[in-house]
């Protein structure tokens, strides 16, 4: 709508864009894959090994303020509330013969503190008596094992089937994230529990 006065559409403006935090990340990412032949006609074995280790996750401030993540809680505004865990990796075991595949999986998550950043003196939750909560303000590790299998009738079909979280690990308490849904996201599997899955695959 316009205006007697209205001075007309914006046709230009001036911005000027200043550097504000800096951030510094870095790590170690390893990835180790092996394939063998078995002798005898016993199949191939493929093995895999992957590991993630973060050694730095820093924001420095416009100020000159320096804020370490790595191994905490961390910031939710850097880690969406999962936090930082130094380290996580995971191993892979497959068995190939004949018509025959089976699979198995481990994936580990590091403990991390429960504080918003190194440097923090108290625990970022507490219980009602004072107490850090977890105990010793640390979300614990978490471990799980899937197992897979798969077996083919001729050249088109294929039956499969999966058993992920096998040993129904429950994930550690963690209610700082979002939702305080009482578990970390990164432990999602764990919070699911134990589940089966059957496929059919066949190709026309």
């Amino acid at each position: 709508k316009l205006t007697p006065n209205d001075p007309g559409a914006i046709l230009s403006g001036a911005v000027v864009f200043k550097n504000s935090d800096e951030s510094l990340t870095d790590g170690l990412d390893i990835e180790v894959k092996s394939r063998w032949d078995l002798s005898a006609g016993n199949g191939k074995l493929t093995t895999g090994f992957t590991w993630t280790r973060l050694l730095t996750q820093r924001i420095i401030t416009s100020t000159g303020t320096v804020h370490d993540y790595a191994g905490t809680h961390g910031d939710c505004n850097i880690s969406n509330c999962m936090g930082s865990p130094k380290d996580r990796f995971s191993m892979a075991l497959t068995w190939d013969m004949g018509q025959w595949r089976l699979g198995a999986n481990l994936n580990y998550r590091g403990s991390i503190s429960n504080k918003l950043e190194q440097s923090d003196t108290e625990c970022a939750q507490t219980l009602a008596n004072g107490m850090d909560f977890p105990s010793g303000c640390k979300v614990d590790s978490f471990t799980t094992v899937d197992l897979s299998g798969a077996y083919k009738f001729g050249k088109n079909t294929e039956l499969s089937g999966s058993i992920a979280n096998v040993f129904n690990t429950a994930p550690p308490s963690d209610f700082l994230t979002y939702g305080a849904i009482g578990y970390n996201p990164l432990d999602y599997s764990g919070a699911l529990g134990r589940y089966f899955r059957i496929n059919l695959r066949h190709q026309f």
